[in-house]
């Protein structure tokens, strides 16, 4: 049978109510919960509940402001770009100038971002595709396979701008990388290419 503590009711006889069984009650009910005069918050097991946010393992995991804006400041997010050097066919693009990588997700080493739990993420890159004869084509993998296409089939002198955005479900552990199939990209400069990415749920 469970036992169940009403706060709000049952707190002055609860010796004498709950006296008959051992371990911790299934649940609690109460009309109204205020936080301590100590200012230190609500605490339930590791999570705490002070003013507008909730913090977990001591640091504040998401917050709503007086205006109903809600922010996640640890939620896995990246944004990165390549001024190093352009890119030939069948290469990884890998960039090297991190804007912002919460989490550390995004290796500069392979060029991966490696999902660090199981959602659905929001991914976009676009790429300035060296004016040549060749096909500029750059894939978006996910683990090793085709993702995302996108090619330009003009083979003219013109430049090229490459790029697609996708919402996709990725399974902790899976990665995606961008790679250039054929032709040259361009990657010495912040503003001609970009690759980012975040958790949306």
């Amino acid at each position: 049978m469970s036992k169940v503590l009403d706060l709000a009711n049952d707190l002055t006889s609860f010796e004498s109510k709950y006296n008959s069984g051992t371990g911790a009650f299934d649940s609690v009910i109460t009309d109204t919960i205020s936080e301590s005069t100590t200012g230190s918050g609500v605490t339930i097991d590791g999570l705490k509940i002070k003013d507008t946010g909730i913090q977990v393992g001591g640091l504040e995991r998401v917050n709503i402001d007086s205006s109903g804006h809600v922010t996640m400041p640890y939620q896995p997010s990246f944004h990165v770009n390549k001024t190093d050097g352009n890119v030939n066919s069948e290469n990884y693009y890998i960039c090297n100038n991190v804007q912002h990588n919460i989490g550390g997700h995004y290796s500069t080493s392979t060029g991966r971002f490696t999902a660090p739990i199981s959602g659905v993420y929001y991914l976009s890159f676009s790429k300035l595709a060296y004016a040549n004869t060749l096909r500029n084509e750059i894939i978006l993998y996910k683990n090793g396979e085709r993702f995302v296409d996108t090619r330009d089939d003009t083979q003219n002198s013109r430049y090229q701008t490459l790029g697609a955005s996708v919402i996709a479900y990725l399974s902790a552990g899976d990665w995606v990388a961008l790679y250039v199939r054929t032709g040259t990209i361009h990657g010495t400069s912040s503003t001609w290419s970009h690759f980012s990415g975040h958790l949306i749920k």
